[in-house]
C-alpha cells in the first residue's frame, strides 16, 4: 500500500520535471487544432499550460509525501 505512495511522488516529479515539453506538446496540439493564431497569445497559452504541469505535479508529489509519512506514523 506504502509502495503507491511513492509511485505517485515520482510521477509527480517526473510530471514538474516534463512539464515544458508537455506545455509545448499541449500548444502544438491546440495550434493543429485551431489552425493558427497569434505568436503572442501561443506564448501565453504554453506558459499557461506549463505552469499548469507544474501546479500539478507539485501537488502530486506534496499530497502522496505527506500521506506516505502519516501512513508510516500509524504503524
Amino acid at each position: 500500500m506504502e509502495k503507491q505512495y511513492v509511485v505517485l511522488v515520482f510521477i509527480g516529479i517526473l510530471i514538474v520535471f516534463f512539464a515544458i515539453p508537455l506545455g509545448e506538446l499541449y500548444g502544438g496540439v491546440y495550434l493543429q487544432i485551431s489552425g493558427g493564431m497569434e505568436t503572442e497569445r501561443f506564448l501565453v497559452l504554453t506558459h499557461s499550460a506549463v505552469n499548469s504541469f507544474q501546479i500539478i505535479g507539485g501537488i502530486l508529489s506534496i499530497l502522496s509525501g505527506i500521506a506516505y509519512i502519516c501512513k508510516r506514523n500509524d504503524k
